[in-house]
């Protein structure tokens, strides 16, 4: 499956379906970004999106990114906490891998991030799934990851 055109491709396995704008508003909010993809396990409500940020400035490198990406998790979210972080290179290209957990009352959550940037944008590719079902979705996600093909 085709995500950033011409950038990168994933795999997805069976039983996901490309969300609706209504089920990415519900998701994310109504005066938030949209994701340029998502894909949802409806009646799981697991969720995989991916989207791309332009670059305002060249001089940040990769691991200064996940060091934001972390500070903005785990600082201004409440209740999120990382629970690992790790460096992949697929494709020639470094992608890291953040994974938390969120613990809010509402919100018990566990999210993946595998985040890679170009010269022009960075590159999010997310899955979330409830705490308890952690067990059968991480394997999931992290072939999603693994999968991934880029150029």
């Amino acid at each position: 499956m085709k995500i950033w055109e011409e950038k990168a491709e994933i795999q997805l396995p069976e039983g996901f379906e490309e969300a609706t704008v209504g089920e990415k508003r519900k998701t994310y909010g109504m005066g938030k970004k949209l994701p340029d993809k998502m894909y949802i396990v409806r009646d799981k409500h697991v969720i995989i999106s991916a989207s791309s940020q332009e670059l305002t400035e060249q001089k940040e490198s990769n691991i200064e990114l996940v060091k934001t990406l972390n500070y903005l998790y785990t600082r201004t979210v409440p209740g999120y906490k990382n629970i690992g972080t790790y460096r992949k290179n697929i494709d020639g290209q470094e992608i890291y891998v953040i994974q938390y957990t969120s613990y809010a009352q509402e919100d018990d959550i566990y999210t993946i991030v595998a985040i890679w940037r170009t010269e022009e944008e960075i590159h999010l590719l997310s899955g979330v799934c409830r705490y308890e079902e952690i067990p059968q979705w991480h394997p999931v996600f992290r072939s999603v990851i693994e999968g991934i093909k880029i150029g």
